[in-house]
């Protein structure tokens, strides 16, 4: 008894401390940003006060960087181009960085935060002319363990490759709550995800985004699957297809009680699916969408051996061409979708068995409220339900998910 008694005691005397939490401040506790995470263990915060900081950074496993005045008054920008402003590899998901301006960073891939094997979140920061010659503009996330990218503002960061804004490579985090506003690339002005890459993208906001080829917002390529819900997606253009999302070679993305409006792309300005692709639309609103191509789709497009599935969504006001069409063995299941005064309905794809053709009345579209007047034929359609991304109240409702299985064996 006394042995036993012994070694626990000499187990507890050489346990490790459980690690607690500690909060370090810049400046007071350490003069710069590093310095402060250097300071740092897991659970800790490193808080920085206001101010411009010059510094390249390595994020530190665990910790917390915030700021304690927000991104209007804490910015950080590079002391060395060609290096990401903050680099971070193999972090866990408690690693946050919160409340920053990143600004006029250069490299040759995320001048902003390049996050490799990590599950980082990035929260309520501003990110802002940063510009690289490869992929990723601003953010980076590379081979990824999850990690979310939430409420921050993406403005006028340029990428000449892929994703002007953010670059999600074999990586899948959420991405929600953000404003995109005049980011460009050559692929996707926004986001551009790769590789098996199935981010959840809820609850964004893309504005006059702009990709010189394909995605004026979003491009989706290399058997991705994302989850595209509840987004605005408004004047975004593309050079060539997708004037708000291109999606490639063998992608599957959902998406449901989406608006996308006045996008504009030489065809399918709203979305493109090509290369043996396939989505689904539940609930989505397109209007006004304009192809600048003779007779080119106007609002979805489908090439190249894809599928598309559309249910329940408004097509209203497509200009330049067909609202969907469907091009080289690809084709299209609709029902329940309401199309009203656009140039035309369909090319190469039939109409759905409860399709219909009245007058949305939304509640006011040149302002952007999609939201439906009670007498609205879509508010709740006798046969269909609720048709369009919005009710009654200008509130997305809340989304209800399937597979393509359970789609498919409605139609068997």
């Amino acid at each position: 008894m006394k042995h036993a008694l012994a070694v626990c005691i000499a187990c507890v005397l050489v346990a490790p401390p459980a690690a607690s939490a500690h909060t370090w401040y810049v400046p007071g506790d350490a003069s710069t940003i590093q310095e402060g995470l250097d300071l740092a263990s897991p659970q800790h915060t490193v808080v920085v006060g206001p101010g411009t900081y010059v510094e390249n950074i390595i994020m530190r496993d665990g910790v917390t960087l915030r700021s304690s005045g927000g991104p209007g008054l804490t910015i950080i920008q590079p002391a060395y181009v060609f290096e990401p402003i903050v680099r971070c590899g193999n972090l866990g998901p408690g690693t946050v960085i919160e409340g920053f301006t990143f600004q006029y960073g250069r490299d040759f891939n995320a001048a902003a935060i390049y996050s490799t094997g990590s599950a980082v979140t990035i929260r309520d920061n501003h990110f802002a002319y940063n510009y690289v010659y490869g992929d990723g503009g601003a953010v980076a996330f590379v081979s990824g363990t999850g990690g979310s990218i939430e409420d921050n503002v993406f403005e006028w960061n340029y990428a000449e490759n892929w994703g002007g804004a953010i670059l999600l490579e074999y990586s899948s985090p959420t991405v929600s709550g953000n404003t995109f506003r005049g980011n460009c690339a050559y692929f996707g002005g926004a986001i551009v995800c790769k590789y098996e890459s199935s981010p959840d993208i809820a609850g964004n906001e893309f504005i006059e985004n702009l990709a010189g080829k394909q995605g004026g917002a979003i491009h989706c390529r290399y058997d991705c699957s994302p989850s595209i819900r509840q987004n605005l997606f408004h004047c975004n253009e593309a050079g060539g297809s997708g004037g708000a999302m291109a999606i490639h070679e063998e992608s599957a993305p959902a998406f449901s009680y989406n608006v996308f409006w006045g996008n504009s792309a030489w065809n399918a300005s709203a979305v493109g699916v090509s290369f043996g692709s396939h989505a689904m639309f539940v609930n989505n609103t397109f209007y006004a969408n304009c192809s600048q191509g003779h007779d080119m789709p106007a609002t979805v497009g489908v090439y190249s051996g894809s599928e598309v599935f559309m249910e329940n969504c408004i097509a209203a006001g497509s200009m330049g061409g067909p609202a969907i069409a469907c091009y080289q063995s690809s084709m299209a299941v609709l029902d329940c979708n309401d199309f009203w005064m656009n140039e035309a309905d369909y090319w190469g794809c039939e109409a759905g068995p409860n399709d219909f053709y009245e007058d949305p009345l939304f509640a006011d579209p040149d302002a952007g409220d999609f939201s439906l007047s009670v007498t609205s034929p879509c508010a709740d359609h006798q046969i269909c339900g609720l048709v369009g991304a919005m009710g009654l109240d200008s509130v997305s409702p809340r989304t209800e998910y399937t597979t393509w299985g359970g789609i498919k064996a409605m139609y068997r």
